[in-house]
């Protein structure tokens, strides 16, 4: 799909001429008004502790080798956007292979280690996820979810905005759960919509009070649903929107011990790791059952329905920082989930993203806490994690989402596809 063919089909027409002035005014020939911007942007992060990601296009770094390179790994991730700015779902599968390792060998030579991608336009399709797989690249940052939140959308900028939709095909968090999840191993992690481009560009929010209204009602919502907020903010606009970035800063850090902030390496790191706990039970007797878990260190979990005291043994910790534990308790059933022949493997892998064990080996239902002879209907999981938590007063073991005792976490990327006007227009 041509650049014209994506704005006709995902853009209007009637603002493309005051998005091309706005674009002459927020860059120059020399890439130095960019520069400023990503460095200021870069300090202001590192003043509250945070390391930014930016998805960055393999091309722009070749053309600034010197100013990529200066940032240790500590100050920014610099992850894969492709190497131009292109909608890969419109490439051919040998278009799609050639720029990706094309992409990967300009990381190779600037010294820039490969983590993550996030495609252009959040835009990726199942021949891209399974390239990058086969690359042993970790994470893909490439789907969304769409808070919605009131004050924003409006019938002036109702169209671009329904069209946009279109474009990025988001989830929405009243149906789902805003957590990283795995597709065929590969961590997916997503970003939160909407972003500076469509709030300050596309919505033409007149205050930056706004806009940054819109960013903490996202941020109260996550920490409030113990889930992930990726705050997308394009370094291009930062001298316009810094100010209400830095009150969205200032917030987190007020809650800093509840809101984990990490770049999104770190994301999909702990993710990884998360997903590798395990819990094995038997029993010990009539009415007592051994529980034996093994945990990352920082992995902390919620036994619920069990009121009573436990002696917890600790077997060892391995080097890779596990730590496995065991305790017997006096109860009838296993703390754990059990699964019916006729449960999806999606259902499954679902009740795992969200910290459960499950068992379905067994073959007898009897021994679980609860068990589910088939997938349970649902037109919210979002809803339905609600409904089934609140029902069920059987005890169960769940993990926690994040490290430690922190409620939420938070992230801060921002891509970059161009550091000049030169490179921008480029993609026309």
């Amino acid at each position: 799909m041509t650049y014209f063919k994506f704005v006709k089909k995902y853009r209007l027409f009637s603002n493309f001429s005051r998005r091309l002035i706005k674009i002459f005014h927020r860059y120059d020939s020399s890439g130095k008004k960019m520069m400023k911007n990503i460095t200021r942007f870069i300090q202001d992060c590192s003043r509250f502790g945070i390391c930014p990601t930016f998805p960055t296009t393999a091309h722009v770094i070749d053309s600034h080798f010197d100013f990529f390179k200066q940032f240790d790994k500590s100050e920014a991730e610099i992850a894969l956007h492709g190497f131009y700015f292109k909608d890969y779902i419109s490439l051919t599968s040998q278009e799609k292979k050639q720029l990706l390792n094309r992409n990967i060998m300009k990381f190779y030579e600037a010294g820039i280690p490969i983590y993550g991608i996030r495609f252009p336009y959040l835009r990726a399709d199942e021949p891209c996820l399974n390239m990058i797989k086969e690359l042993s690249i970790d994470y893909d940052n490439s789907c969304s979810f769409w808070w919605n939140v009131d004050g924003w959308e409006n019938g002036n900028n109702g169209k671009i905005i329904e069209k946009m939709k279109k474009q990025y095909s988001p989830s929405f968090p009243e149906n789902d759960f805003v957590l990283p999840f795995f597709k065929n191993s590969l961590v997916r992690i997503p970003a939160s919509l909407p972003d500076d481009d469509l709030l300050w560009d596309r919505a033409g929010l007149n205050k930056t009070t706004e806009l940054e209204d819109v960013w903490k009602e996202i941020l109260r919502r996550t920490l409030e649903r113990g889930e992930l907020f990726v705050l997308i903010l394009h370094p291009e606009r930062y001298e316009f929107l810094r100010s209400p970035f830095l009150g969205v800063l200032k917030e987190i850090k007020e809650q800093r011990d509840q809101i984990w902030v990490r770049p999104l390496r770190d994301i999909s790191e702990w993710w990884q790791k998360r997903a590798q706990a395990y819990i094995e039970c038997e029993f010990a007797g009539k009415r007592t059952v051994k529980v034996q878990i093994q945990r990352p260190r920082e992995l902390n979990y919620v036994f619920y329905n069990f009121h009573h005291s436990r002696n917890i043994k600790l077997i060892g910790i391995s080097q890779s920082n596990f730590v496995v534990e065991e305790f017997e308790v006096r109860m009838p059933t296993w703390p754990v989930i059990g699964m019916g022949p006729k449960t999806s493997r999606a259902f499954r892998e679902m009740l795992k993203n969200l910290g459960f064990w499950v068992d379905d080996e067994s073959g007898f239902p009897e021994i679980y806490s609860v068990y589910f002879e088939e997938d349970p209907v649902m037109e919210s999981r979002y809803q339905w994690l609600r409904d089934f938590l609140a029902k069920n007063k059987n005890p169960l073991i769940r993990f926690n989402n994040w490290p430690e005792n922190f409620q939420s976490a938070f992230a801060v990327t921002g891509d970059i596809d161009a550091m000049t006007r030169q490179d921008f227009f480029s993609r026309i």
